[in-house]
């Protein structure tokens, strides 16, 4: 017994520097000593888009950001994701972490993922897996000694071409069960930079998306976001607004956002001074935080049907805000401010229009 009460008495300090949190519908453990977070699960299992980022901003002892790096195991076990966007920063994936998500076509997994756990794609819809990590990731068979109950040999695989005979090789789990014929070179390059149009943006060419990453044009009153891009002959679709990146701009009074934008990054649109009124199409399902932040004389914004998570701290000092119309069929999971700053709240005197 004396020797259990010490275990738990040299354990607390390690308990307590540990919590979690919610972020924007994704449940994290935050651990205040490495400033690392790693997701355990989502709010809603039932949500078509998992947007993962690499870094959470939270007030626990103290307002800290700490880098997303894990993925817990069983964290995303039956959900029934259709999209999926993983995190730059994420190394390991649990087991059994996405198991049973069977509506799964596709994944990317960053140049940083070094261990991929037993099971964590056990009986799921994937047909394509892209490992841009520089060397191949560690994997271990589930607990029937067996890599998933998936058919891996009708599995594609894009790994980068100095890699290709290397999982041709392998005799690790997953990797062996891939068909030689079935193991194909990821693009040479992943992320361009491009300028076009009144945007900056950067390209994904192996999801042959966009992310707006900034202006292009800073002295237009009106903006349109657009659906797709062109360039170098090909197309991309415009699929999120990325973190500040449309912010602090003291000349737009009205933007738009295409159809096709589904995620709104942290702080999108903050200290646009001059903003007074902003739609968000059907298409949108994620407002980050912090999203219109001071966006004082904004009077005007409509949100589509597809909204389900508004980030905190979302309308920061937007006192000016007259009409808020929110489409969506059901009610918007939204999360506590940081802090007490009653400039954080919405104003008293604010219209919403909802169903």
């Amino acid at each position: 017994m004396k020797k259990l009460l010490i275990f738990a008495l040299f354990m607390l300090p390690l308990l307590a520097n540990a919590e979690e949190v919610m972020v924007d519908g994704i449940k994290y453990i935050v651990d205040m000593d490495t400033k690392t977070a790693e997701v355990i699960g989502s709010y809603n299992n039932e949500d078509k888009l998992v947007y993962i980022p690499s870094t959470v901003t939270v007030e626990t002892v103290r307002m800290m950001t700490y880098r997303v790096t894990s993925i817990a195991e069983g964290a995303f076990r039956n959900h029934q994701m259709e999209e999926l966007y993983l995190p730059e920063s994420l190394e390991t994936i649990g087991d059994q972490a996405f198991a049973y998500c069977t509506n799964m076509k596709s994944i990317i997994l960053g140049e940083s993922v070094t261990t991929i756990g037993g099971g964590a794609f056990h009986d799921t819809g994937l047909e394509h897996i892209y490992v841009c990590a520089s060397q191949i990731p560690e994997t271990f068979p589930d607990n029937s000694g067996t890599p998933d109950n998936i058919d891996w040999a009708k599995m594609t695989l894009h790994v980068p071409a100095g890699l290709v005979e290397d999982y041709k090789n392998s005799d690790q789990p997953y990797w062996s069960d891939v068909r030689d014929e079935n193991i194909v070179a990821l693009p040479a390059q992943r992320f361009v930079e491009v300028k076009t149009g009144d945007f900056e943006y950067t390209i994904d060419e192996i999801a042959m998306t966009a992310e707006v990453t900034g202006y292009g044009n800073n002295e237009a009153k009106n903006l349109t976001v657009p659906s797709t891009i062109e360039s170098a002959d090909n197309t991309y679709r415009v699929t999120s607004i990325g973190e500040r990146a449309l912010s602090s701009n003291d000349h737009v009074v009205s933007l738009t956002v295409s159809e096709g934008v589904k995620i709104i990054e942290s702080g999108a649109f903050a200290h646009c001074h001059s903003l007074q009124e902003i739609s968000l199409p059907n298409s949108v399902v994620i407002v980050g935080s912090y999203a219109f932040d001071r966006c004082t004389y904004l009077r005007y914004l409509s949100m589509g049907t597809g909204v389900r998570s508004i980030g905190h701290d979302a309308f920061v000092e937007t006192g000016g805000l007259e009409d808020l119309y929110i489409y969506a069929p059901q009610i918007p999971m939204t999360s506590k401010s940081t802090d007490d700053n009653p400039n954080n709240e919405l104003s008293s005197p604010i219209k919403v229009h909802v169903p």
